[in-house]
């Protein structure tokens, strides 16, 4: 019999063994994914089998928010009418069962039965869709600064682990030169793709020797700090089980703990700004603007459209954006860029 060898936490354990210890003023200025304080929705309420309930909702949530993270969600889906999502969910289920037949309705597991925070916590479900646009699966960073990434634990989902480890209907067991990776490419100020890419082996068994083979069924941390300074991550896969219509292996992954620094600017760019604050209420449909002096206010869509021009006097100004389309939009004001979603 094959003799699989699993992956602990190798960063870790190199970290330790050099000893390199941050300090508490680096570690205060990081940020890391927290999925129990969402802005958007206000709470993440589950199902019965650990799912968030509004998973297929087309309408409300085509980002989800947290702190500084937007997680796209069933981005340009709309067609397929509440049957369908894509992009990233949410789930806190236990289920990491690899010999069932109902991965339709069993899909929401990963193999460490919940988040780095312990069995039955939120973590982040995602699908790859590889003919659907690049924006399904973006990562961006809500408050129109750029981070640096410092990376996020991934873990298979059961159904990917048991496409990999026996053949099925339209599948085949992974053998020697197999592999399935997710890959990390950073975004720039308009969430267009840069050249820089970070790739991570889900699976791997390029070796000869099948006790070097890999198979990820734990939390394991995937490291992002060459990718640089970006205002968001755009994430794909690959498999090299693949069929005259694209991969036949299930693309589904699961993240928790992204963690990003605020690039050296991002704190001067703030203090700059001190004096001019938006906020965007996505439940009413209301931009909140506050500022020290008079100012023309510009917003922007995504496709850089110009959709609002206005002179606004100082104090807290309230703009109405419900004939506004889903998206991202960029407000500028004197030389400050913010950005929100709508």
């Amino acid at each position: 019999m094959k003799k699989l060898y699993f992956l602990t936490l190798a960063s870790a354990t190199l970290i330790s063994a050099l000893n390199i210890q941050p300090s508490m003023a680096e570690e205060n200025k990081k940020i890391i994914l927290d999925l129990n304080n969402p802005t958007n929705p206000a709470v993440f309420e589950f199902n019965e089998n650990g799912s968030w309930k509004e998973t297929f909702n087309e309408i409300d949530f085509e980002y989800i928010e947290t702190q500084v993270f937007g997680f796209a969600h069933l981005k340009n889906s709309t067609s397929y009418g509440g049957s369908y999502w894509d992009g990233y969910t949410v789930s806190k289920s236990t289920d990491n069962d690899i010999n069932h037949n109902d991965f339709i309705n069993r899909q929401w597991g990963c193999m460490a039965q919940g988040g780095v925070d312990g069995i039955g916590t939120p973590f982040i479900l995602g699908y790859y869709q590889e003919y659907t646009v690049k924006e399904c699966n973006q990562i961006i960073f809500n408050d129109g600064n750029s981070y640096i990434a410092e990376g996020f634990y991934v873990n298979n989902s059961p159904w990917t682990t048991n496409n990999i480890l026996f053949d099925g209907a339209f599948t085949s067991a992974f053998t020697q030169g197999s592999y399935l990776t997710i890959t990390a490419t950073a975004l720039d100020e308009d969430y267009k793709e840069t050249n820089n890419s970070a790739t991570f082996y889900l699976a791997d068994y390029r070796s000869e020797n099948p006790e070097e083979w890999i198979l990820n069924d734990k939390w394991e941390w995937f490291d992002l700090s060459s990718l640089g300074a970006c205002y968001g991550l755009n994430i794909s896969m690959n498999t090299t089980d693949r069929g005259i219509y694209g991969a036949n292996t299930s693309m589904y992954f699961a993240l928790d703990k992204l963690t990003v620094t605020p690039t050296k600017d991002t704190s001067v760019k703030d203090k700059i700004a001190s004096d001019i604050k938006v906020y965007h209420r996505a439940d009413s449909n209301i931009l909140n603007i506050t500022l020290t002096a008079g100012s023309t206010v510009y917003v922007y869509d995504a496709q850089g459209k110009l959709v609002l021009s206005q002179q606004m006097t100082q104090g807290n100004t309230l703009v109405n954006t419900s004939t506004f389309t889903k998206g991202v939009y960029l407000v500028k004001i004197a030389n400050q860029t913010f950005r929100f979603i709508k």
